[in-house]
């Protein structure tokens, strides 16, 4: 484990993380949004810490975060596709 800072390096992994997946992914992927992910999210950062284990974990929670996140974002799409097409029959 590594730690540059003296706080601060939990919220700073997410906004590296957040920056490379909206570069490149166009999403940004939420942590904490209640109480039950924030929680889940804690335990993985635990065990990755404490037993060096966990990264795999991690990266399954993330993933399974940007494909919902793409999942909305292509329903805002086709809603959006739908409308336009709807306003051309008009």
């Amino acid at each position: 484990m590594i730690h540059p800072f003296l706080d601060g390096n939990g919220r700073m992994c997410r906004i590296i993380l957040n920056g490379i997946m909206f570069k490149y992914a166009g999403i940004m992927v939420p942590f904490g949004e209640n109480g039950e992910q924030r929680s889940e999210y804690l335990g993985i950062c635990r065990r990755a810490g404490d037993q060096s284990e966990g990264h795999g974990e991690l990266a399954t929670m993330v993933l399974r975060r940007a494909v919902a996140q793409l999942r909305k974002k292509k329903q805002l799409l086709h809603g959006k596709a739908a409308k336009r097409n709807d306003l051309t029959c008009i």
